[in-house]
């Protein structure tokens, strides 16, 4: 899974992509999200993570089912 992080603090352009989901969806339809909790709510387990800064914050989760 990959997916902008709401993890880490405050990013400006973060703000912007939340924004833009609430008030104008059908242009810019990004939202971050707190991946971990994500995987685990589909029933997978954190296997390796990584997390990087491209623009905005990153996570690369990659999830084990059971």
């Amino acid at each position: 899974m990959v997916g902008m992080s709401k993890e880490g603090g405050h990013d400006p352009l973060i703000g912007v992509f939340e924004w833009s989901h609430k008030h104008i969806p059908d242009f810019l339809d990004c939202q971050t999200i707190y991946a971990r909790e994500a995987l685990a709510k589909a029933g997978f387990k954190s296997s390796k993570a990584l997390k990087k800064h491209m623009c905005v914050p990153v996570e690369m989760i990659l999830g084990v089912k059971g």
